[in-house]
């Protein structure tokens, strides 16, 4: 605002001149002195502009100002983020690297367990390296593709180089650890029961009674999210059967296996070096995954046996490599 009204005053001609500026200090282009009486007459006209740069002014902070003010606004909110999962971890974790504040709520109590492979692309890696995150999994240059005895490889894009594969926990592990370093606060165990709105933000209460307020709620709790349902439950859930039931297997292993997949009749298998399953591990692994196409009241009946069973039915058609491993 200073800037805009301390700048040199001016005054505008009126009539067909209008257009034209000049500036007090300057002379007339013939050598006489200036005209004080047109100076004096347009004296209303100087205060009418005085006014329209108080106007201007005014409008500022939702233009040129409108960024800057987000940011010092931004510094002085409370997010509250549902669900550390990935997602919700990486908001965090921005948001804490600008210097934004925020809660994170997580129904689990534990995030170790089961877990499995995937694969992150250059785009993602890159956005993992934005908030330090970084030294996970393997990176994988080469997609190989096996059909019996005919193999086909494909070198991945110079811009793809850095495609990792890496377990969800170590992926989840170093995000963690990272909103830890950042003292992004994280509460687990947290499972919510209601979220209620009014003029001072948003206040958030689990099914323990227990209570959270911020300015902002943001719902990264997943497909089935809660608070979707709590915010707008007329939508309804956008969970969705994909029509198979995916499988995968992570085995401990030092080899050094670029990603191939293997084409049997009726079913894929695929298989690439992951690194460390979690931060603990003290060797490499590799994932195995495969698909079972099959319909969702058959997926839901499934059990660990069928599963088994149908697994070993398929391996009959792998190659050696392949079936060593799995073995």
């Amino acid at each position: 605002v200073h800037n805009l009204v301390a700048r040199p005053r001016v005054r505008r001609r009126v009539g067909p001149a209008r257009c034209r500026v000049t500036r007090d200090h300057e002379q007339p282009a013939d050598g006489s002195a200036p005209d004080h009486e047109r100076m004096v007459s347009q004296a209303h006209v100087q205060r009418e502009i005085r006014q329209v740069r108080l106007v201007i002014a005014a409008m500022l902070p939702f233009s040129r100002l409108r960024s800057m003010r987000l940011k010092l606004l931004m510094r002085s909110e409370k997010m509250i983020i549902v669900g550390a999962g990935v997602a919700g971890l990486s908001l965090a974790i921005m948001l804490a690297q600008r210097k934004v504040k925020s809660h994170v709520l997580e129904s689990r109590q534990r995030f170790d367990g089961p877990t499995s492979g995937v694969r992150i692309s250059a785009e993602g890696v890159a956005i993992l390296k934005s908030m330090n995150v970084d030294s996970i999994g393997d990176s994988t240059n080469t997609v190989a593709m096996r059909f019996g005895g005919i193999s086909v490889s494909f070198k991945t894009p110079h811009k793809d180089a850095s495609t990792i594969i890496a377990t969800r926990l170590a992926l989840h592990e170093k995000l963690v650890e990272r909103a830890q370093s950042l003292e992004a606060h994280v509460t687990t165990g947290f499972n919510v029961a209601s979220v209620l709105e009014s003029a001072d933000g948003v206040e958030v209460t689990s099914e323990s009674g227990e209570k959270v307020t911020g300015t902002l709620v943001v719902g990264a709790d997943g497909v089935g999210s809660m608070i979707r349902q709590l915010l707008n439950p007329q939508q309804g859930s956008t969970k969705m059967y994909a029509g198979y039931l995916g499988v995968g297997f992570i085995i401990e292993d030092e080899a050094k296996i670029e990603m191939t997949l293997h084409r049997y009749p009726g079913h894929q298998v695929g298989i690439a070096s992951c690194g460390k399953v979690k931060r603990a591990s003290l060797k490499n692994s590799i994932f195995m995954w495969t698909h079972m196409h099959m319909s969702e009241r058959d997926a839901k009946m499934a059990t660990r046996e069928s599963v088994e069973a149908e697994l070993a039915k398929r391996s009959t058609l792998w190659g050696p490599a392949l079936k060593t491993k799995y073995d």
